[in-house]
C-alpha cells in the first residue's frame, strides 16, 4: 500500500467557475459554492482544456457537430476542427490529473470541451464536451458534477462523500496493498458504510472475508461497490441505526448519564431536532476521553461533508432551552 494521501483531497474545476477570465468572449462564470465553501473543504485545480490547447481569450466560439458517424469539435465560424488537438490534450491532461491523486472533478455545463451530458450537438441532441469524455472514459469512477448538478446542500452533501470516498480508495489501492490493508480500511469504514448502505457494507464485508483471490479482481470489485454505497445521501434513519451501533460500544464503558445522554441526543436527532454533527461531537468527546480504539478509527467519527463545508451551521430549538445545529441529516 502507498503512502497516505496528505493534506485535502484534489478536485479539478473548470478554470471560468473560479472566476478565471477564460470564457470566449474574455468572462467567466464564477460560481458562490466552488469559490466559497468547496474551496475551503478541498484542493481545486482550475483546468480550461480551451486555452490549454492554444485558443486564445478572447476567442472564436466553439461547439459540437456531427460529421457522419463521429462527433467534431469545430469552430463555429470558421469550421476549423479541433477535434483532434483537443481529444490529444484530453487524453494526456486526464492522465496527468489522476497521477497527481485527483479525486473528483467539476465541469463546467454546455461547455463543448467541459459539458457533461448538457452540450448541445447540431441542435438536434446533447452530448458530453471532448474534454468530459475523456474524463468518464479513462477514469470509470471518478466523481463528475456539473456545477448545475451543486444547487442544493445535499447534492453538495452527495458529492463531496464521494469525493471523500475515492479519496480513501487512493489511500489503499495507489500503490502495493495487502489483504490485511484491505481489512485494516474496511474496519474503519465500517460505521459509515452502514450509515450510507447496509446492504452494501455486507456485501463489501464478505468481499472482505472471503480474502484470497486475484488482488485485481478484489480491487476493482472493492472499488465499485464502494462507490455505489456512497451514490446517494444517507437518510436520519440509517443514520440513528449507526448511531445506535456505535453506543453500543460506550455502554461497558461511559457513565449511566452520558449514555442516557447519548440515547436522548439520537431521538432528537431522528425527530430533527438536533443536528447530525451535534451528536457525532458528542460521541468524539466520549470516545476521546474512554479511549475506545475502536471507535476512534472509525472515519465515521471523521468530520464528514456537512461540517467541512459549513463548519457553523444554523442552530434550531432542542425542545431543552438548548439551540443544538439544525438537522443535517
Amino acid at each position: 500500500m502507498g503512502a497516505p494521501t496528505t493534506g485535502r483531497a484534489l478536485v479539478g474545476v473548470s478554470a471560468c467557475l473560479l472566476g478565471e477570465e477564460v470564457r470566449h468572449d474574455g468572462g467567466h462564470k464564477r460560481d458562490g459554492f466552488i469559490s466559497g465553501p468547496l474551496t475551503r473543504a478541498v484542493e481545486l485545480r482550475p483546468v480550461c482544456p480551451e486555452v490549454d490547447i492554444g485558443l486564445g481569450v478572447p476567442r472564436e466560439p466553439i461547439e459540437l457537430a456531427r460529421r457522419g458517424d463521429d462527433l467534431r469539435l469545430v469552430a463555429s465560424e470558421s469550421g476549423t476542427d479541433l477535434t483532434a488537438a483537443m481529444r490529444s490534450y484530453a487524453e494526456a491532461k486526464v492522465q496527468e490529473l489522476d497521477a497527481a491523486g485527483i479525486c473528483g472533478y467539476v465541469l463546467k455545463s454546455r461547455s463543448p470541451s467541459c459539458g457533461l451530458g448538457s452540450v448541445p450537438i447540431d441542435d438536434t441532441e446533447t452530448g458530453d464536451g471532448l474534454f468530459a469524455a475523456a474524463l468518464s472514459g479513462l477514469c470509470e469512477l471518478l466523481p463528475l458534477v456539473e456545477e448545475t448538478g451543486l444547487v442544493d446542500d445535499d447534492a453538495r452533501e452527495v458529492f463531496l462523500q464521494r469525493v471523500l470516498a475515492y479519496r480513501r480508495l487512493r489511500d489503499l489501492f495507489d500503490g502495493e496493498w495487502t489483504i490485511d490493508n484491505l481489512i485494516g480500511h474496511h474496519t474503519r469504514q465500517e460505521l459509515l458504510l452502514m450509515a450510507q448502505s447496509p446492504e452494501l457494507h455486507s456485501e463489501l464485508g464478505r468481499l472482505v472475508a472471503a480474502g484470497g483471490g486475484d488482488p485485481a479482481e478484489v480491487e476493482d470489485s472493492y472499488r465499485r461497490l464502494t462507490m455505489e454505497a456512497f451514490r446517494k445521501k444517507a437518510g436520519p434513519a440509517r443514520h440513528a441505526d449507526a448511531l445506535s451501533h456505535m453506543q453500543g460500544y460506550l455502554q461497558d464503558r461511559v457513565q449511566e448519564a452520558e449514555y442516557r445522554e447519548l440515547e436522548r441526543k439520537i431521538g432528537l436527532f431522528c425527530d430533527g431536532d438536533c443536528s447530525l454533527s451535534r451528536v457525532l461531537d458528542d460521541f468524539r468527546l466520549l470516545v476521546k476521553k474512554h479511549s475506545v480504539d475502536y471507535l476512534a478509527a472509525q472515519v465515521y467519527l471523521d468530520p464528514q461533508p456537512f461540517e467541512l463545508l459549513y463548519p457553523t451551521p444554523p442552530l434550531l430549538n432542542d425542545n431543552q432551552g438548548n439551540s443544538p445545529d439544525a438537522a443535517q441529516g
